[in-house]
């Protein structure tokens, strides 16, 4: 079936600016709070003029209209979670919440179309009742809309996956120009494919995307099973860990030099039974937001207890398998006395010297890896994805534990800890045909897994001892992607080379270790740091859109909504990374990279400021976020004082400055 025709656009010359007020009176807000915006984060916010809350296409023309013939900056606003001030402006918001129809849904060639408005949330029940359907990769939340994760690049976790937006076949935009026309883009040459590449990644910047093409597959359950690590095993084996399944995530706690590893993979198994209400009370309510919350809150004045309450929570909380009182006690009386050099627990200075040798071999790896891809590619290569002899998806390969190389718990037996997990099953008949590594290419069907395996170069993974037994459960594959994120934070995410992850780990791994070793543990860090991996996508602006990438986050919660200190940590966090690894900060999250800082790491970045000054001339759709980083060059950030404008112009909507 045919993509639905983009919508009727009948020009809005013969209309006064007088006229269009009118026309948007009964969609306009122009007092009381609803003015306000603040991000979910309650970290931003900005008071408009005026708020307009279209429920058509045609409402969205009127609109971008009205905004370019009174000269006013327009901002498209969605759900508000993007943790920066992205949106805010003291022009025009746009809500496009109400954009929020599915328009056609095809099992048949897996695909859907939407209006850009509608939640994730709300999209996934309707893709899988109208066609049994769903996305294939998400990130860690579905509250975002859907034009408002392909403007910010959003992606989940797996080699094999790149961001959402590469899932769209074509994008409906209103652009900010005469008439406010709506112009459908994709890679079709014939559709203006310059703008559908900078739209993959657009910031708000290059028009209003009000209706989405998109390509999913078909509903899939998976399995995911979850085990820990210590912090120097996995960073020998991060390649290989990554590789081991479809999607794999990954939760580092560095005060306790531990690793929570997610593995997913697609399944028919049945789904397993939740845990009891009580459970999951107690566990996800109790511990993790309001106990957890109750001694983050103490932390802003003692920040030594910070260490503390990291292995508490790893112990009762975040590990799988049951919690150890006698290690937890042990440790916590180490740190206590100063015992932490060579501690079971806690890492150490002492132990930086030896993940040295290690960290040397990554980085001769990786940068023979990057001289391998400075190659000419071959005139048979794809542009995005692999080769067709490594397009199809490989089968994860079964578990194969290595022997002890340290000894067991005393209450468990050694072939308790070697246990294998389970071999993944072949791909499910719920995705099949085999859908190639990226789903831009199209690969056969028929080729057997074994030999894909063979091909792809990859090795059987041998696993380490395993710190605890691993966890499994079962269920449709939106609410394993998903999960609580538990109250307001502060975030910063960075995307270095995906050969770089272990060299960049180790640096934030001595960072960190250095600063926990320094009396009353001034960092004041809160924990995890998120580690994920995505695939090469084509967004000229996207993060990945130069290879394949490991997201790097750091959190910082703010419990009780209270403000905590995450600026020094951020600065550390973000400049390690960016200094020594071209770290790509996330879009949607807060920075401080200029113009000219971001031109140095993306190549098309003149490209997309062409295209941006060819569909919005007037600068309708420029606000303070994208005058900062893409547009003004006054705050180069490079000397000191431009640092301190950066640092001033960040601040202008904060809620806490």
């Amino acid at each position: 079936m045919a993509p639905l025709p983009p919508p009727d656009q009948p020009p809005l010359d013969h209309l006064s600016t007088a006229d269009l007020r009118a026309l948007l009176h009964p969609l306009t807000i122009r007092a009381g709070p609803p003015l306000r915006f603040t991000n979910w984060a309650t970290t931003f916010s900005s008071t408009s003029q005026a708020v307009f809350r279209p429920t058509t296409v045609e409402h969205v023309r009127w609109a971008v209209e009205l905004a370019r013939r009174e000269g006013q900056e327009l901002r498209a606003a969605g759900a508000g979670h993007s943790p920066s001030d992205i949106v805010c402006t003291g022009g025009y918001i746009l809500d496009l919440k109400g954009l929020n129809r599915v328009l056609d849904v095809d099992p048949a060639t897996q695909t859907f179309h939407a209006e850009g408005g509608i939640i994730l949330r709300d999209l996934h029940p309707i893709l899988l009742e109208k066609g049994s359907l769903a996305m294939s990769c998400l990130g860690s939340i579905s509250d975002q809309t859907l034009a408002g994760a392909i403007s910010t690049s959003t992606h989940g976790s797996g080699v094999s996956f790149p961001s959402i937006s590469t899932c769209a076949t074509f994008l409906d935009i209103v652009l900010p120009l005469p008439s406010a026309p709506v112009v459908r883009v994709s890679r079709d040459p014939a559709q203006d494919p310059d703008l559908f590449h900078a739209a993959l990644c657009g910031l708000g910047a290059v028009g209003i995307i009000v209706g989405v093409g998109m390509r999913v597959e078909r509903a899939f359950k998976l399995e995911e099973e979850v085990f820990s690590m210590r912090f120097d095993e996995f960073n020998k084996r991060w390649r290989e860990i990554a590789e081991s399944a479809e999607h794999v995530r990954c939760w580092w706690f560095p005060q306790v030099g531990r690793v929570k590893i997610s593995r997913l993979n697609r399944t028919t198994k049945a789904i397993t039974p939740p845990p009891s209400a009580l459970t999951t009370y107690l566990s996800s309510v109790l511990l993790a937001k309001h106990i957890h919350a109750l001694v983050l809150s103490l932390t802003r004045y003692i920040p030594s207890l910070l260490p503390y309450h990291a292995w508490f929570m790893w112990t009762f909380h975040e590990q799988p398998g049951r919690a150890d009182w006698r290690l937890f006690l042990r440790g916590v009386w180490e740190r206590v006395v100063g015992r932490t050099e060579g501690s079971e627990v806690w890492p150490s200075v002492r132990g930086l010297e030896a993940m040295d040798k290690e960290r040397e071999k990554q980085e001769l790896e990786a940068k023979e890896e990057k001289q391998k891809l400075n190659r000419p590619p071959s005139p048979a290569s794809s542009d995005i994805g692999p080769s067709p002899s490594t397009s199809a998806r490989p089968t994860s390969p079964p578990f194969r534990p290595l022997d002890a190389d340290r000894p067991s718990r005393p209450t468990k037996l050694p072939s308790d800890l070697l246990t294998p997990p389970y071999t993944p099953p072949p791909l499910s008949p719920s995705s099949s045909p085999s859908r190639s590594i990226s789903p831009l290419t199209i690969s056969s069907s028929d080729q057997n897994d074994s030999e894909v395996y063979a091909k792809s170069g990859r090795k059987k993974l041998p696993w380490p001892i395993l710190e605890d037994e691993p966890s499994y459960r079962v269920d449709l594959g939106v609410k394993i992607f998903n999960y609580d994120c538990g109250f307001p934070q502060y975030t910063y995410e960075s995307c270095v080379p995906y050969s770089l992850t272990g060299s960049a780990l180790y640096t934030l791994n001595a960072f960190h270790t250095t600063e926990l070793a320094r009396p009353g543990y001034p960092l004041k860090a809160h924990f995890p740091i998120e580690v994920r991996w995505t695939e090469r996508d084509d967004g000229w602006l996207s993060p990945t859109g130069g290879g394949r990438g490991c997201y790097l986050g750091a959190i910082q919660y703010r419990p009780f909504n209270l403000p905590v200190p995450y600026r020094s940590y951020f600065s550390h966090f973000a400049t390690l990374l960016h200094t020594s690894f071209s770290g790509k900060p996330h879009w949607a999250k807060s920075h401080h990279l200029s113009p000219s800082d971001l031109r140095a790491l993306y190549p098309r970045f003149d490209d997309f400021l062409r295209v941006r000054e060819r569909v919005d001339p007037r600068g309708v759709l420029v606000n303070e976020y994208v005058r900062r980083h893409l547009v003004d060059e006054c705050a180069a950030g490079k000397a000191e004082e431009g640092k301190g404008e950066m640092e001033r112009r960040v601040r202008r909507w904060k809620v806490r400055p």
